[in-house]
Parts: structure tokens; sequence; C-alpha cells
């Protein structure tokens, strides 16, 4: 089936996973762009994502570049879309609202305006053969957020939160319309804001200390959402150990060696290594059963109990459960991919800050260059620019993780 039939069944019927269909060519340039306002910029969803889709699903070839612009709207970014098309995605994620509402009660030209920038943003993408996932506005912290502060005597954020509420409406008519996926962020960040709340008192920081910009952890929620819409595998994964026979691995590892009870691994898929910002938000999100499971299991194992070990810290585990299969990705958060895992975020952060700064502040500086030769120097400067971009691109380092694992019998004392 050629590529045009089938990103035309993907915007149709809304529930074929876009990297699914492109898992099996090889190779294949795929670009990702993400599309939005200070939310998407910087150390937010759009690293994790990025990552995640690298380092956990192993879409290594994967082209990845922020297009985010702090402050801007959705009829806004159709000012800027010409850079976006430029680079050619064949994939973009879109999410504003936060600033659409600008910040007080609704009124209609704020749904229209949204409605008119959101849906010519996904025409010229589309037009251009690129699949398109739309995301709703995200929540505002009623604890944090003041758009008082902003827009003096507005609104509260409660009432705030039903102006994105209301955008959201229109996020789900333009997806049905467009016939494009919906990305579900307000109701679900509204939940699970509620729960942390309920859990760690009302003051949790759940949208950040203004209220608008989520931390890792109300980023890491973005994330799941797109990712659960893009169709990621459940398993970063699978290894099976028979204790009579061999070992079973899933795509991305292979034995490095194997002797008694202790079994080495190389491994070129990473499970999502979790800081302290995000790891209070997984007893509320699905993050790791539905996308983290590096999963360890055992064939003919004599029943008792056994400690397991992975690098250099241990945990006990019945036969039963090990037969089972455990998650060491949610058993051992501290685990031999922890260093690794943080200097590939480092890098793919600093990539994306740099991105940014592209599109908010040296861009438009080039783009008022005066004088006869302005224009020349402004595209010689930007190709500059953009070759760093790409310098930053290839400088991050995906290397195979070597890591122990060890299984051994508890004695039980009579």
């Amino acid at each position: 089936m050629e590529i045009k039939m089938q990103r035309f069944f993907l915007t149709f019927f809304l529930c074929v996973p876009i990297f699914a269909i492109y898992a099996e060519e090889t190779p294949r340039e795929e670009r990702l762009a993400f599309i939005g306002d200070s939310i998407t910029a910087g150390n937010s969803y759009a690293v994790q994502m990025e990552i995640y889709l690298k380092a956990c699903a192993g879409k290594r070839n994967l082209k990845v570049r922020s297009f985010a612009f702090p402050g801007d709207t959705a009829l806004g970014f159709n000012k800027r879309i010409d850079e976006v098309l430029a680079w050619k995605p064949t994939v973009a994620t879109i999410q504003f609202g936060m600033n659409d509402g600008f910040y007080g009660r609704y009124t209609d030209w704020m749904g229209n305006n949204y409605l008119e920038g959101v849906t010519k943003a996904i025409r010229a993408l589309r037009k251009m053969n690129c699949a398109v996932y739309l995301a709703t506005p995200t929540v505002m912290d009623p604890v944090y957020g003041k758009p008082n502060s902003i827009y003096a005597g507005k609104c509260n954020a409660e009432t705030y939160n039903l102006t994105l509420k209301k955008l959201a409406e229109f996020t789900g008519k333009i997806s049905k319309t467009e016939k494009i996926p919906q990305v579900e962020l307000f109701e679900l960040m509204s939940k699970v804001m509620t729960q942390c709340k309920k859990e760690y008192g009302n003051q949790y920081v759940f949208a950040g200390s203004d209220g608008i910009h989520p931390g890792p952890n109300g980023q890491l929620v973005i994330a799941y959402a797109f990712l659960e819409s893009l169709g990621m595998e459940k398993k970063v994964a699978r290894i099976t150990v028979d204790m009579e026979g061999d070992v079973s691995l899933s795509e991305g590892h292979k034995v490095a060696s194997r002797e008694n009870n202790e079994l080495v691994l190389e491994s070129t898929r990473y499970p999502f290594c979790h800081s302290s910002g995000t790891e209070d938000i997984l007893p509320f999100l699905p993050f790791q059963e539905k996308f983290n499971r590096f999963e360890l299991k055992f064939v003919n194992l004599p029943s008792g109990n056994y400690k397991v070990t992975w690098g250099t810290f241990s945990k006990n585990f019945s036969s039963e459960a090990l037969q089972e299969g455990i998650n060491l990705a949610d058993e051992f958060r501290i685990n031999p991919f922890n260093s690794t895992f943080a200097v590939l975020y480092k890098q793919i952060e600093c990539k994306q800050r740099y991105e940014t700064s592209l599109v908010f502040e040296l861009f438009p500086k080039l783009r008022n260059l005066q004088g006869a030769n302005g224009p020349e120097i402004a595209e010689t400067l930007k190709k500059e620019l953009i070759r760093h971009r790409e310098i930053l691109e290839r400088e991050i380092s995906l290397p195979p993780v070597n890591h122990k694992i060890r299984i051994e019998k508890i004695n039980q004392e009579k």
C-alpha cells in the first residue's frame, strides 16, 4: 500500500498508530514536530516523549524537532507555520489553549480564534501529507493559578478552567470535522491533579508554582496521553529465562553472557527512568503498566522465595511472582540504566531548548535585518544556526547498556 493511502487511513479511522504503520519500513526517516506554547517548550513533555520514543520504543532513526513558541496562541502560530512546513514533518502534535483564553472569562471571539487558528494549522500540515495529533488545552491549578495577577480583575483560576474546558470542547469538534485523533489532556489532568491533591494535600504543586506550567509530574501526564494516542507498545523488554533451557528476549536485547544463575544482557532499549519529579504521580497514572514494562519472567523455577539482583540493588520475590513476570522498571527505580538515561535526557533537553530559542528569539531577529544585504545575510546566518541544531541532534548518544541480573534462592529458616 502506498504511503499516502496509509496516512489517509490513519487520519480517517483515527485508530491506527502512526509509528506502528512505519515500524516495518527500514530505512525510513520519520519526522516528528512538536507545536505549542511555553508548556511545550523547555523541560517538558516533548523532552520526555523524544527520549521515550528513541530510547524506550527503539525509534532511533526518528527525527524530532520542537517548534514551541512561549506565549503563542493557535492563531498566532500560523504566522510562523512556514518554518514547520519547510522542515517537512511526517507527524505533528499540536497543543494550544492556555494562552488562547487570554486568562479571562470565555467569550465567543476566544473560541472562534482558537477554532480558526487550529483548523488552519491542521489543514496546512495535512496538505503536505503530515499526520496530526491535536491535544486539548491543559488545566490551571486552582491553588496556584492567579489569572487576576496577569489580567487584573478578569477571573479566578476556577473560572479560567471553565474557559479552558470550553476550548477543549472546540478541540473535540475540530477533531471530528478534520478527522484527526484528539488527545484528551484537560479531563485527564484535572482527574490526576484532584487525586494527587487528595493524597498529598491541597498545596501539592501539579501545574507548576504559577498554576500554568506543569513540572515534570504534570508534564508526564501530557506525555502519557500523547504516547497512548500514538499507539506505543506496552513492553520495552520481555526477558524470559528458562531455568532448564534458553533465554528468550524481545527486540533490542541480547545475551552477553550466562553463567549459573547470573545473566548479563546488552540492551539498546531502555526503561524510562523516573526522577523525584515524576515518581509521586505514578500511583495515579498507569504509565508503568502501559508504556514502561521491562518484564523479567522465569520458567521451570522451583517453588520458594528468591532474591533478584539487578545491577547493585536486590529485592525478594516469590517463585509465583517471578513465573508470572515482574516489571524491573517498576521494582527497581534505581537501576543500571539511570546514569545513561540521565545523560541522554540532558542532551535532548539541550537540543530542544536550542530549538525553542531558534523560533522564539533568533529567527525573528533575522527577519528584521535591514539593508540591501539584509535578506542574504539573514539566510546565511539561518543556515548556520540550523547546522548547529543538526550537530546537537547528531551528538545525542544512545549507547547499548550492559546490565546484570542474578537470582538466588533464599533458604528458609526452620
